[in-house]
């Protein structure tokens, strides 16, 4: 009895920690947790945040800046000989600065910007700049969406066409067994026999088949997700609640907007980017004014003693900097030429652009249409294909049809298998494609 206890106890410890290893998922947890985990993301957030200390980094021009730096010279060999030094006479101190051999000077530097142009068109840029970081960011999660969206109906679809099989499997399976029997009756030939282990061995080989593609579908869709490829992973959602989520007579209603497809913000954004540029090259015909401060210290030594006799002599300087263009030749001209260029371009670009993808929108809407009207034609001629197969099966136990007759049965029933699983992924991959044209991103 106490063994049977320790067993139990075992059993369920196991069967709770395979529970803990598996994750189940619905498609928008799906979706959810790829957006935190894909590289893709977390390069589009790093990406953001390096925009941010780019803002500081044009931010930090305007702002005070304070440098310090030292240099010591040993002079080998002096210009001139200066005789004995210790006969100088007072007042006369001076000709040590062209007789000491050792020489040290010491600065610090300060200075601040007070105006200039290019600077602030820089801030509006840098801003700008982050912005076409966020907006990046929102482009590679619409990415992420539709290649999780796939992976996840990939594994569907995957998974319903080895039901499938399994299905038609089992079934004639049965339907071999109820023919061997007849034979050792005399009541069928063997070659009927023989047909359908044939048939069933292409089952077989379609199930491997089938079985390899679903592993890869899903370790494809756990890869996307950013978990572990050796982790069990179980997915909520199946097929009709997926295809529930196609509404049509919503989709009929719907309209193109530009400002929803993340490849024509990041347009937009580029757009303001080149306006800056623009007026940034204008910004350099203004005048700079900037104000500096620095203080130095030298120190002269005929001997050197590590600074213990040294005199240093200091001083202090402040003053103001004004730089105005006057001339350029036509330099300045021609850069505001080519950044006007450049925005032209950009902006013909994007209304080619924004036509491109109000085209590209309504063909995927109607393609979406169309697919789906295919897949339920494909589904209903499954059905009748299946219900043919079934009578067929019915009438060969009578006597009344051919092992043939099952064979050519069965052949359109597969046929009309491969049909529906493949409109089935063509009609949910058309879906993903028409959701990143007019993505958005949750609230």
């Amino acid at each position: 009895m106490y063994m049977k206890i320790k067993i139990a106890l075992f059993l369920l410890s196991i069967s709770l920690w395979t529970k803990a290893q598996e994750s189940s998922f619905t498609l928008k947890q799906a979706i959810d947790l790829a957006l935190e985990n894909h590289y893709k993301s977390k390069n589009a957030d790093l990406e953001v945040l390096r925009a941010k200390k780019k803002v500081w980094e044009t931010t930090a021009i305007g702002l005070p800046q304070i440098s310090a730096n030292a240099d010591y010279q040993n002079r080998i060999k002096l210009p001139f000989d200066f005789g004995d030094l210790s006969q100088i006479p007072p007042g006369q101190e001076f000709v040590l600065l062209f007789a000491a051999p050792h020489n040290t000077n010491a600065n610090l530097n300060f200075s601040q910007l007070l105006f200039d142009g290019t600077y602030i068109v820089g801030l509006q840029a840098a801003k700008t700049y982050k912005g076409l970081a966020d907006v990046e960011k929102n482009r590679s999660r619409s990415e992420v969406v539709k290649e999780v969206s796939n992976a996840y109906f990939l594994v569907l679809v995957a998974k319903e066409n080895l039901d499938l099989l399994d299905k038609s499997y089992g079934t004639l399976s049965q339907n071999l067994t109820e023919t061997q029997a007849l034979l050792k009756e005399g009541f069928v030939e063997e070659t009927d026999v023989d047909q359908l282990n044939l048939l069933l061995s292409d089952i077989e080989t379609k199930k491997i088949e089938s079985k390899n593609q679903y592993d890869i579908a899903l370790k494809m869709l756990q890869l996307s997700m950013g978990l572990d490829v050796d982790k069990s992973v179980v997915l909520l959602d199946d097929l009709n609640s997926v295809l529930n989520l196609i509404n049509l007579a919503q989709l009929e209603q719907s309209t193109f907007n530009a400002l929803n497809n993340p490849d024509f913000k990041v347009l937009q954004v580029q757009e303001e980017l080149l306006k800056l540029d623009v007026r940034r090259y204008k910004m350099e015909r203004l005048p700079s004014l900037g104000a500096f401060y620095q203080m130095s210290a030298q120190a002269y030594q005929v001997k050197y003693d590590f600074y213990r006799n040294a005199d240093w002599l200091s001083s202090q300087t402040a003053g103001i900097q004004l730089k105005l263009p006057v001339f350029s030749s036509g330099m300045q001209g021609a850069k505001i030429a080519q950044a006007q260029i450049q925005l032209d371009k950009l902006r013909n670009s994007k209304s080619f652009i924004e036509k491109s993808l109000e085209i590209q929108f309504n063909n995927t809407k109607n393609t979406l249409q169309t697919k789906q009207q295919i897949f339920m034609n494909a589904q209903k001629n499954m059905v009748l294909a299946e219900k043919i197969n079934n009578k067929t099966i019915l009438k060969n136990k009578e006597g009344v049809a051919s092992s043939f007759d099952i064979l050519q049965s069965k052949n359109q029933l597969t046929e009309a298998q491969a049909k529906y699983i493949q409109s089935l992924f063509e009609l949910l991959n058309t879906k993903a494609e028409l959701d990143q044209i007019q993505y958005k991103e949750a609230e």
